[in-house]
């Protein structure tokens, strides 16, 4: 049987539930993932906006920021980094022999395969839309709905989430402020969203999510969602909202969610 190692970010793993979130794929995956993702997941599932859910069984393998720390530079000599891998190896241990191991990304598969005596396969090659390789992976037949565009009027709420785990992704002060106040003159309701720690200097109406319950009401309930490249624009486009992907140097190509407008700042 095929399983699939979820160890990412939360991002990734809204990623790969939406793969199920609109019929039973055909190809039969069982999900192993990382305990730090189960809070998300409870939420989701809260929500309704599932109508199938994936076999998934949540492991403790200790992950303290976020991400398997070998997926990482910042973490990748650390202790933290071997105390992992050691609680990976022994969960790996608990699955059949006859298993076809996967992980998400190409990312470091040829290391995580040696490190743990197994082999590794991965579901994106970097290249590709990742939507498009969880889809064609699942065997799952149907087209993703479209996201349908709603012109924004005074009676509409947009929701901004300018933050993200990556510095480098994080949308800058005067260019959120910039795009509040655009929208202020055509007397539209605007909040900024995220952490304490990342909406402190921007303008205007501001909201502190509080977890993931309180991000997926937030989101279920916009006319439209602008994000960083994050976890909430992922969320977004599990709960089908109109939804701007903005982008400081690039277009992420192979992350943008089907549908989403994406901008350079």
């Amino acid at each position: 049987m095929d399983t699939l190692f979820l160890l990412r970010s939360y991002g990734d793993f809204v990623v790969a539930l939406s793969g199920y979130q609109h019929e039973a794929p055909e190809r039969k995956v069982a999900m192993v993932a990382s305990v730090h993702l189960q809070p998300l997941y409870d939420a989701i599932v809260a929500s309704g906006v599932m109508q199938y859910l994936p076999d998934i069984q949540f492991v403790d393998i200790g992950i303290q920021h976020g991400i398997f720390s070998c997926f990482t530079n910042r973490h990748f000599f650390s202790a933290d980094a071997i105390n992992e891998v050691r609680a990976l190896r022994r969960v790996i241990r608990s699955i059949s022999p006859d298993a076809t191991l996967w992980l998400e990304q190409n990312e470091r598969v040829a290391l995580i395969s040696g490190v743990t005596g197994k082999r590794f396969s991965c579901i994106h090659d970097g290249h590709k839309n990742i939507y498009a390789a969880y889809r064609q992976f699942l065997r799952v037949s149907t087209t993703i709905p479209s996201i349908e565009p709603s012109e924004i009027t005074s009676n509409h709420q947009v929701l901004i989430f300018p933050g993200s785990r990556k510095k480098s992704k994080q949308l800058p002060v005067d260019w959120v402020n910039h795009v509040i106040d655009s929208y202020f003159k055509r007397g539209v309701r605007v909040t900024v969203a995220g952490l304490a720690t990342e909406i402190t200097h921007y303008s205007g109406n501001k909201k502190v999510v509080k977890g993931f319950k309180d991000l997926c009401e937030m989101i279920a309930s916009a006319d439209q969602v602008i994000s960083a490249d994050s976890l909430p624009a992922h969320l977004a486009f599990l709960f089908r909202k109109p939804l701007e992907v903005h982008y400081k140097v690039r277009i992420n190509e192979p992350w943008l969610p089907p549908g989403a407008k994406a901008i350079i700042l």
